[in-house]
């Protein structure tokens, strides 16, 4: 008897436990039903401007060691440490008949090193001579990017330890080897300030490069756009409140949105769901749309405007 009632007490605590798990795992489930948010977006018209932004150091352009050319006996020395010549400027004089040595540059003499009577050596340097009213920055553009950065486009520059002041440069040089820095080959893009006001060698600098614009497209959120088998969609909203499972095309893309070139018009309504805490990761067939060809997002920006309500 003893027995029976030490297996019934068993089987009852385990059907307690059971009962306890599915209504636990029930209230689970409701719980992350409820966390959906549905969040809706409408298609909108105006202009996509797709830049590329990195950051750099401010470096002079004209910086240089000014050397003796053959051997010889020293006249006159006609600057100072510090003084500012004009490009052509006679810097040196020789006693043996060797030709003057003139100023390559406009700048500043930084370094006086002979004098008057030294007998100098070929090579020996002289002066040193930097030009502080011209200065570059050079960024590291990757390889998805660097096809569409041309010599003579425009760039803006920020300056962190200048607040709300904006600069202009021009891109003056683009490297023809690129290094590889885990498996991506990056390349030097170098950068030519307008202007020097309030600058200085050494000052940290980010430059965004306008590569892509395109006026009148159709643009929705980057997280609307849906994956499944290859293809895109979204799922628009009609008037009833119902959705319809649409195929797109798209065009340019970024990190805040992308363009749709068919499937949608204007104005119309598209109902996507949200990601929270507890969603699981979006991505490959039936998930958010992953970006691709070019999409580096550490070194893009996607700006949109002259649209109704930009998203």
């Amino acid at each position: 008897m003893k027995k029976w009632l030490i297996i019934i007490s068993v089987v009852t605590v385990g059907i307690i436990a059971a009962l306890w798990f599915a209504f636990f795992r029930t209230n689970s489930t409701t719980e992350t039903a409820s966390e959906t948010n549905y969040q809706t977006a409408t298609v909108t018209k105006g202009t996509l401007d797709v830049k590329v932004n990195a950051s750099g150091t401010l470096a002079v352009i004209n910086d240089q060691d000014i050397k003796a050319v053959e051997k010889d006996t020293v006249t006159a020395v006609n600057v100072k440490a510090g003084q500012i010549v004009e490009a052509g400027t006679t810097l040196i004089t020789f006693d043996n008949g060797a030709d003057a040595i003139v100023a390559p540059f406009t700048g500043t003499v930084t370094t006086v090193d002979v004098a008057v009577d030294d007998s100098v050596q070929a090579k020996q340097v002289l002066f040193h001579m930097t030009d502080y009213t011209k200065l570059k920055t050079v960024i590291s553009v990757d390889e998805l990017d660097i096809n569409k950065i041309k010599i003579s486009q425009t760039a803006d520059i920020t300056i962190g330890a200048i607040e709300s002041v904006n600069y202009q440069g021009t891109v003056t040089n683009i490297a023809a080897v690129g290094q590889n820095q885990n498996g991506v080959a990056n390349f030097d893009v170098e950068i030519t300030l307008n202007t020097n006001d309030n600058l200085k060698p050494g000052m940290s600098a980010e430059a965004v490069i306008l590569i892509e614009s395109k006026a009148d497209a159709l643009y929705l959120p980057i997280e609307a756009v849906q994956t499944a088998n290859g293809k895109k969609y979204v799922e628009l909203l009609n008037e009833s409140g119902n959705t319809t499972q649409t195929e797109v095309t798209t065009g340019l893309i970024n990190t805040n949105n992308v363009e749709i070139l068919t499937g949608l018009s204007e104005g119309n309504t598209v109902r996507y769901v949200v990601a929270t805490s507890s969603s699981t990761a979006l991505g490959g067939p039936g998930g958010m749309m992953m970006l691709g060809g070019g999409g580096n997002f550490q070194k893009r920006e996607f700006n949109s405007g002259g649209g109704k309500g930009g998203n």
